[in-house]
């Protein structure tokens, strides 16, 4: 499918929320979002069952930092695909994969959930971005039918609420002064700890045509793989 065929595709409301809402606040606070979430992949990184010359996958990309270190763990004989709904994430990737003489990332606009992905690729990861799919179960299934067989998922996702209840402290203050949102309100999607409640369990795994699924849970995030 090329760009234009991409771009001509319908956008959920979700990916409408996002780019119009959301990229600009999360433009405004990149260098706290990039540092803070840094910190958690920086942990993982090392043990990823990447290798050199794979083709690999980072679904959800935002502005593009791990796809940037995946394109360093693959090296010049590997490419990664970078994908992520927001135009406005994706120009820092490329900029910055630029800056650092990087040419085997690519960066495309589309939704992760629904892009026919050839399945031709040896790993697929996502850092807190599958928790806002409108579909988790069909948007995983997705990523899953780009790899071959024998090839690996990994994503690292809020665990619960209660692990992070610095995620609804705003929220949990707001509602001391305003009504809450009515059942139409514009959402960015089911939301950051959605998998640390739901999808990050064997059944869920199953459902998404998953085998040999595990769960590292650290203190406030978890790696499924």
């Amino acid at each position: 499918m090329s760009d234009a065929q991409v771009a001509a595709q319908p956008r959920s409301q979700y990916v409408e929320f996002w780019n119009s809402i959301l990229v600009p606040k999360f433009v405004r606070w990149r260098h706290i979002l990039v540092g803070g979430l840094t910190l958690h992949s920086e942990k993982i990184f090392p043990s990823l069952q990447v290798n050199k010359g794979d083709r690999a996958i980072d679904a959800g990309c935002g502005f593009g930092d791990t796809a940037i270190e995946l394109a360093r763990l693959v090296g010049p004989t590997g490419s990664v695909l970078a994908v992520d709904c927001c135009d406005g994430f994706l120009e820092y990737g490329r900029r910055d994969a630029s800056a650092a003489g990087l040419s085997n990332v690519t960066f495309l606009k589309a939704d992760a959930q629904t892009y026919p992905f050839e399945r031709v690729h040896d790993f697929c990861f996502s850092r807190f971005g599958t928790q806002f799919f409108e579909n988790p179960v069909a948007g995983l299934r997705n990523m899953r039918t780009s790899l071959k067989p024998g090839g690996i998922m990994t994503m690292v996702v809020w665990r619960g609420i209660k692990d992070n209840p610095w995620l609804g402290h705003a929220k949990d203050i707001v509602l001391r002064f305003l009504p809450p949102p009515g059942e139409n309100a514009q959402t960015c999607g089911p939301g950051a700890v959605f998998h640390g409640r739901h999808w990050c369990r064997d059944e869920a795994a199953r459902n998404c045509g998953v085998q040999g699924h595990t769960v590292r849970a650290g203190r406030c995030a978890s790696v499924c793989r």
